[in-house]
């Protein structure tokens, strides 16, 4: 539940911005996003830094999982 929470404010906290762009962005984008975030922990050596990464490497994960779900 605590990580979910962590997921949501995250998307939160970018929504005043973003809004739901992500909803209409191309695919290719997120896929290129998720990549970026992928190479960003990788290259993180303070665990504080890992679990920001590792909480938008999620939500990009479940953008693409609700992009891909309403293709069905």
């Amino acid at each position: 539940m605590e990580f979910a929470e962590e997921m949501e404010r995250t998307m939160e906290e970018h929504d005043e911005k973003k809004g739901v762009s992500w909803k209409t962005c191309s695919e290719l984008f997120l896929w290129d996003k998720l990549d970026e975030e992928w190479k960003e922990l990788n290259h993180s050596y303070l665990d504080e830094l890992r679990r920001e990464e590792l909480i938008d490497i999620t939500n990009i994960c479940m953008m693409l999982w609700h992009r891909l779900r309403n293709k069905l």
